[in-house]
């Protein structure tokens, strides 16, 4: 009995002994390291990375790195905006993703090494995604100092790809079979541009598996020394490997954990003495077939403090890097290596990503393989998912690939499943189910349009939102489910009211509020109506008998008002007339002598005799 609850103790036990001892190993690694294996190198400010490689405590990646957990160095870092006044160009290359510029036409940007361009990062503050996804962008082989677009001799981005991250970032792919060092990016997506990163590859030398054909005894200079991610030069500071005295063909292999697209190899000798020890150096890289990759030999006369070697087609994807000493001196051949970087990108199988391909895509199409570097997708993440890797869920309000469509605004609480655009909590009064863009077919409304309309509306028909339509003849009420009354209204009544605008021949309205009915007139009603009548009738004949009097005495007046201008004009004619004629006499001077002069009276009375004697 006891036994089976015994073993499943110990199995639990066990579990979390195991548990417990995987966190605190990975969580053991030196400050500056991160990984499961604490293989790769924090390159976030102040060394701030959590246990995937994230930034944390607001740290961003160091000046001179970029990319998924900032491990990709950047060409660009110490580059030259040529198309800029040099007032401008900081903005764009001074890692701050914050300083941006406002009316960027195009932006030609160069750097000094000649590089096989694999990927470039753009950053800006703001842009259309079509117009981000859609910039053009050229390519210039070799350097030249001049600064102007016209006569380049610029090169297509061979199977340009381009892959959405976020709606400030996009990161452009091309297939370049020969180094590059100038790009010409325009369009109007980069009108607000802010930062542009230029992938020189990541080093997946880094804390790889390790051999040298020997090891000093004295110097316990390991092989691991060469990939411990020191760039010191200082063989004091236990960074640099050191080969047996007596090893006459001394190597050093390094085995990576996947296979590797290598673009350059970057040596570091030592600087504190004995560098002729690795002139005519030479290594070769084999696949995982052991077929022979690279092959390079030195054939400088002097030895140099570092190494740069670009491979600008690499043939195939490699799996061991060895490299040899020949040069004897001081009568012994020595390796000795203070670090070794290789920069490129694993060479992940088809539906993987990662730094250990570990990471499964997740585009919007099977068929789309996604980038290595970042995950992102060139047809767009699986819908629901945008960012680097397309891990990140969509936010709130937004949907589908890349997460670019936006949720109904007639979705209750305007949320939505961030795969389908479905309106989770169902839709607005009115608009039909799933995504709620549309409104009910005709015959329906309310919630999901699932409530069919009155059966008494006109022409079947309501309101998408309340339900409430036009009745039909003979119907009213919120619902038209009310009938008018047969001796009620002539026909049709009010929808709403059921008032009659007109009622049937020998019936009146109703005083009641629903009219539902009319009432047969009486008696009274009729005498009423009668007095009614002649009352207006009067009241018009008065108004017209007023009217016709006013007008007669107005005509007389003005014909009397006519005649006296008349006769004062005559008065003034005989007055004018008289004293012509030499007959001045003073007013006083007439009354005197008896003599009356003519006053308006007396014409007028004159004209009329006049006018009856003739």
């Amino acid at each position: 009995m006891m036994a089976p609850v015994l073993r499943a103790w110990i199995y639990l036990l066990l579990s979390f002994l195991t548990l417990h001892t995987f966190s605190l190993s990975v969580s053991s690694c030196d400050v500056g390291w991160f990984g499961e294996r604490c293989q790769y190198k924090c390159h976030c400010t102040n060394s701030s990375c959590d246990l995937q490689g994230e930034c944390t405590n607001g740290s961003k990646c160091e000046r001179g790195w970029f990319g998924p957990e900032c491990q990709y160095q950047d060409l660009a870092v110490n580059g030259r905006i040529l198309t800029l006044p040099l007032q401008e160009r900081d903005k764009v290359l001074d890692g701050d993703e914050d300083t941006c510029h406002d009316n960027l036409q195009q932006m030609i940007l160069t750097w000094s090494i000649n590089y096989p361009l694999t990927w470039f990062r753009i950053k800006v503050l703001e842009s259309d995604p079509d117009q981000l996804l859609n910039l053009t962008v050229l390519l210039k082989p070799h350097k030249t100092h001049d600064t102007t677009v016209i006569n380049h001799p610029y090169i297509n981005c061979s199977r340009k790809r381009t892959s959405f991250v976020n709606n400030r970032t996009v990161d452009v792919y091309c297939d370049v079979r020969e180094g590059v060092q100038e790009i010409l990016v325009y369009g109007a997506g980069i009108k607000t541009l802010c930062a542009v990163y230029v992938s020189g590859g990541r080093n997946v030398a880094l804390k790889q598996t390790a051999w040298q054909s020997s090891t000093s005894a004295s110097e316990n200079a390991v092989a691991s020394r060469a990939v411990d991610g020191k760039w010191l030069g200082q063989f004091q500071d236990n960074s640099c490997t050191h080969t047996d005295i007596n090893d006459k063909t001394p190597v050093l292999k390094l085995t990576l954990s996947q296979p590797a697209n290598i673009n350059r190899f970057e040596i570091l000798n030592r600087n504190d003495c004995c560098q002729r020890r690795l002139m005519y150096f030479s290594f070769e890289t084999r696949s995982a077939k052991n077929d022979s990759v690279h092959v390079y030999r030195d054939a400088a006369d002097a030895p140099q403090n570092s190494y740069t070697i670009v491979s600008i087609d690499p043939k195939e994807p490699v799996t061991t890097f060895t490299v040899a000493a020949h040069n004897e001196w001081q009568g012994y051949v020595v390796l000795t290596l203070c670090e070794v970087e290789l920069y490129g990108d694993s060479a992940c199988p088809p539906g993987k990503y990662g730094l250990e391909c570990n990471e499964t895509c997740n585009c919007a199409i099977k068929d789309d393989e996604c980038f290595v570097s970042t995950g992102t997708c060139a047809l767009g993440c699986a819908a629901g998912y945008y960012g680097d890797g397309c891990k990140q869920a969509c936010p709130p309000h937004f949907w589908g690939v890349n997460c670019l469509s936006r949720c109904s605004e007639r979705c209750s609480g305007s949320t939505c499943d961030s795969v389908t655009g479905r309106c989770v909590s169902g839709c607005q009064l009115g608009y039909k189910a799933p995504d709620c863009t549309e409104v009910c077919n005709p015959g329906n409304y309310g919630a999901n349009c699932t409530l069919a309309c009155p059966a008494n509306c006109a022409n079947g028909t309501c309101d998408h939102v309340t339900g409430s339509c036009v009745c039909k003849a003979g119907f009213h009420g919120a619902s038209c489910s009310q009938a008018y009354s047969e001796c009620c209204c002539n026909g049709t009544c009010n929808h709403v009211t059921g008032q009659c605008p007109l009622c049937v021949k020998g019936h009146e309205e109703s005083q009641i509020p629903t009219c539902i009915r009319c009432e047969q007139t009486t008696q009274d009603t009729v005498i009423r109506d009668l007095f009614i009548a002649l009352f207006i009738i009067s009241l018009a004949v008065i108004v017209i008998l007023v009217m016709i009097l006013w007008r007669r005495f107005k005509q007389n007046w003005n014909v009397k008002r006519a005649n006296q201008k008349v006769d004062a004009k005559q008065l003034k004619v005989y007055l004018t007339v008289r004293h012509q004629s030499g007959f001045p006499q003073k007013p006083s001077q007439s009354a005197n002598n008896g003599v009356n002069q003519p006053t308006t009276e007396s014409i007028s009375q004159q004209r009329s005799q006049s006018a009856n004697n003739g």
